[in-house]
């Protein structure tokens, strides 16, 4: 029974250095791990270094070419606008020739009658005499000189910006 009793005091002697080899191998195997990772850590640190500055530097002109575009957007934001108000007012410029246009055009009408008026009063002023004449100075003092007046300074306030508009 000593024997058998030696022999299983042996066999866990021999387990035990199994397991003993065992721990010292994992213990070597994680050294070497922890040594290959140092390494690793070490010889990247600068390259990591450098990425991450470059990476800062990168971030920095991206925000100043987003700034930059921003002040862009806004600047057409605000042309657009300008361009809306310009064809508004031109818009609305236009409307108000046209309405000095047709006042222009009723005082054509008006002294192109009296002219006529005045040319037939002048051939048939022998036949008729001075009343007829008096008849056609009443025609011409009938034209509003003020509706002119005002239609002619009309236009000129209309066409006055926009030659400005123009350079001219």
């Amino acid at each position: 029974m000593e024997d058998n009793g030696f022999e299983k005091l042996a066999k866990e002697m021999r387990k035990q250095v199994i397991a003993t080899r065992v721990v010292v191998a994992c213990n070597v195997i994680l050294l070497l791990c922890v040594f290959i990772l140092t390494l690793a850590v070490v010889n990247f640190t600068p390259k990591i270094t450098e990425v991450v500055e470059k990476t800062n530097v990168l971030m920095t002109k991206v925000e100043g070419v987003v700034e930059d575009a921003q002040v862009i957007a806004k600047d057409v934001e605000t042309l657009a606008g300008d361009a809306e108000t310009l064809a508004k007012t031109a818009t609305e410029a236009i409307s108000q020739i046209d309405g000095v246009m047709d006042q222009i055009d009723e005082v054509i009408t008006t002294l192109d009658k009296a002219t006529k008026d005045i040319s037939d009063v002048a051939a048939s002023l022998n036949e008729e005499g001075l009343p007829k004449l008096y008849d056609n100075l009443d025609s011409l003092n009938k034209i509003d000189i003020e509706s002119l007046n005002e239609s002619i300074k009309s236009l000129h306030n209309v066409v006055e910006p926009l030659a400005r508009l123009f350079g001219m």
